[in-house]
């Protein structure tokens, strides 16, 4: 991780967390969400005052269309909501 840019006399860190998928699938961002929360609980493991930005990308490349749609298109109850 390198600064981004410096805000008001401070450096901002944010950081890419890349997913490569060659094909559909249908849980994929349930685990960038499991790299998220890892990657923060290390964040504040480290005794970090403020938890640094990530953005997370999927890159797909597969033959056939895939839209990952939402995480709340995973859950049938919130779909009713």
């Amino acid at each position: 991780m390198c600064p981004a840019f410096r805000y008001r006399s401070k450096d901002i860190y944010i950081s890419l967390l890349l997913e490569h998928k060659s094909a559909p699938e249908k849980y994929a961002l349930i685990q960038v969400a499991q790299y998220l929360l890892g990657a923060y609980r290390k964040q504040i493991a480290a005794r970090k005052h403020m938890i640094q930005l990530i953005i997370p990308v999927i890159y797909y490349h597969g033959t056939e269309k895939w839209d990952p749609g939402r995480i709340k298109d995973l859950l049938p109850i919130v779909q009713k909501i």
